[in-house]
């Protein structure tokens, strides 16, 4: 079946939840016009209204699972009833734009979902929850499908990162040379735990297995540069240039 544009056959329209992509009409290879059919309206559905289906309410059995919202939004996933209604996050123009063009240069390349998915961290610094949808739409797949791969693998992000990213290396080597007490001084500088932001929003600490630098163990990799041998004082000297504390000389 040939691939048809959005912009011959249209989009099909659910009452229940307004347009939607029909799976059948394959990826628009016009982007515009893919971002223009997605792209989030100026307000926020609310949750009750004929746009949206409401939201679980509180003791209900529909309560205790995750909520799919429409596919414009980003949805934390949190559990109704127990830690409250689920936060939603539009996406914005220039991040629904992106994500259209990415998908429309990978969307005939066989066995795409990973370049998808580290194409659209790299631009966006984490992968929206709503980007799942438009990602299983154009590349034939089950969201279950994207949502495996993209929670199977801590490289990628589903919340947004601070200023920086600090990655220490948790494999053998750097554990042996001191790797743990690198990560407990990180963790109390920052005052948070693994894939948590300080409250600066200066730095993001993750846990990463093996940078191939063994033999400079322990290491780290800051953003993009990797950090070897590192020590209690190196490390509180990167801290301290990240979070600005450092004093001019």
């Amino acid at each position: 079946m040939s691939r048809t544009s959005y912009a011959q056959t249209g989009t099909p329209t659910d009452p229940a939840r307004g347009p939607t992509i029909s799976r059948r009409s394959g990826f628009s290879r016009d982007h515009a016009a893919f971002a223009a059919k997605v792209a989030p309206t100026t307000q926020a559905r609310q949750p009750g209204t004929s746009a949206a289906p409401p939201l679980p309410v509180e003791g209900t059995p529909q309560s205790k699972i995750p909520v799919f919202l429409d596919h414009r939004y980003s949805l934390h996933w949190r559990i109704a009833g127990e830690r409250g209604i689920p936060t939603v996050t539009a996406l914005s123009a220039e991040q629904t734009h992106a994500v259209a063009q990415i998908l429309e240069s990978h969307a005939h390349a066989p066995g795409a979902l990973l370049p998808v998915l580290h194409a659209v961290q790299a631009r966006l610094g984490w992968i929206p929850p709503s980007t799942v949808p438009l990602i299983a739409t154009a590349l034939n797949l089950s969201r279950a499908e994207v949502h495996g791969v993209l929670s199977f693998y801590p490289h990628f992000r589903t919340a947004p990162a601070g200023r920086h990213v600090l990655q220490i290396c948790r494999a053998e080597s750097c554990q042996a040379m001191g790797g743990a007490v690198l990560e407990a001084r990180a963790r109390a500088r920052l005052g948070v735990d693994w894939h948590q932001t300080s409250a600066d929003g200066a730095v993001t600490l993750e846990p990463v297995y093996c940078l191939g630098n063994c033999a400079c163990s322990p290491a780290l990799r800051l953003d993009d540069e990797i950090v070897g041998r590192v020590d209690a004082a190196r490390l509180d000297e990167l801290l301290d240039t990240l979070q600005g504390n450092e004093v001019s000389a």
